[in-house]
């Protein structure tokens, strides 16, 4: 009769194998002392908005907190490039979204969005009023 592994206990091997931990060292810690060497990683998709990935196990990596294994690089450095991802795209996003507004209410479909002060005209702004200040006695 064969015994059943606790879930636990599968997820500690599993994770060992992925880490690269040598069979003597894997005797020596807990399945708890594994598990806490990594980090569940939102991969593919990032968990953060806009994109919302899932919590599912399909989006779902195992990282080491530091440090490369068979999953890739360390959680710590993959989260680094995740974040500059996420704000571009929001940038990008709120760029889009500022468009979309100009063209809906040059159709009249919308109200139109404030106009942004440009530089040469802020600059020009500028010059007259230094000019002015070096024009008083």
């Amino acid at each position: 009769m064969s015994r059943n592994f606790p879930l636990r206990d599968k997820l500690a091997a599993a994770l060992a194998i992925i880490a690269g931990v040598p069979y003597e060292h894997r005797k020596l810690m807990t399945a708890d002392q594994i598990i806490s060497l990594f980090q569940f990683d939102h991969d593919p998709i990032p968990h953060a908005a806009p994109f919302n990935g899932p919590a599912v196990h399909w989006n779902c990596t195992p990282r080491l907190i530091n440090g490369e294994s068979l999953a890739g690089i360390g959680h710590r450095e993959k989260t680094k490039t995740d974040v500059s991802e996420i704000y571009k795209t929001r940038r990008i996003s709120a760029a889009h979204e500022e468009f979309r507004q100009r063209l809906l209410a040059k159709g009249g479909q919308a109200e139109a969005p404030p106009k942004k002060e440009r530089w040469r005209d802020r600059k020009a702004r500028l010059i007259a009023a230094r000019s002015q200040q070096g024009a008083k006695p």
